[in-house]
């Protein structure tokens, strides 16, 4: 049960954020991925009296900046992808928040953590799939055949899952999760660079600079 907490929001985060994608431009989605920054920040600020420093901030408006103007595009908003991507804001950054909490407090590292979390999260995603998804139906999950090369798919996909969550715990726990979310802009761009420089995707200046302007605040 201590763990509880853990799984509410890591549950609620990926649930959230997959209906936000669902209904939301890829712009407007990744402009409020970029915004889980700030809200961290706030959350942990006015709920643990956790503060950074002015140059931090100052940083992490620049960083924010940076990889929205690299990032985002197309950014159209409606009712319904407005609240489903508040939600998975919030959720996101509390679900940070508490793995960083649940380590200190429960004295467990991120295999001891993860370990106790994922079985309540699986069980918690299984009963929400009926509601959430489509089961029946000439379409739907129960009428899929599995093929070998199917299921050896779902088990990479699950191994690879199974490393992002303990990469997650690894490094909130190490760190805090301010840090996390500057990696995972650092990781963003690196990411756009190299489709420029090595598969030689299209560009512009407007992209490159909020690139450089990223990185070099990261760093």
């Amino acid at each position: 049960m201590d763990v509880l907490p853990i799984t509410v929001c890591f549950c609620a985060f990926v649930v959230f954020n997959n209906l936000s994608l669902q209904y939301n431009s890829v712009g407007f989605y990744q402009l409020m991925k970029v915004l889980t920054t700030p809200v961290v920040v706030v959350l942990q600020k006015y709920l643990y009296d956790i503060d950074v420093d002015l140059h931090l901030r100052y940083c992490l408006v620049l960083i924010c900046c940076g990889v929205a103007v690299a990032t985002v595009s197309d950014v159209s908003v409606n009712a319904a992808g407005t609240f489903w991507a508040v939600m998975g804001l919030v959720s996101t950054a509390f679900y940070q928040l508490q793995v960083s909490r649940k380590q200190k407090a429960l004295k467990v590292n991120a295999l001891q953590l993860l370990h106790y979390q994922a079985p309540q999260a699986a069980a918690v995603v299984m009963v929400m799939t009926p509601f959430l998804d489509n089961i029946r139906g000439p379409e739907g999950l129960l009428a899929y055949e599995y093929s070998r090369g199917a299921a050896a798919a779902i088990a990479v996909a699950c191994g690879l899952a199974f490393c992002v969550n303990l990469s997650t715990f690894l490094v909130i726990g190490h760190t805090n999760p301010v840090t996390y979310q500057v990696l995972g802009h650092f990781k963003l761009v690196l990411i756009l660079i190299s489709g420029v420089l090595v598969f030689g995707e299209d560009s512009n200046v407007v992209r490159l600079c909020g690139m450089v302007m990223a990185l070099s605040k990261g760093y």
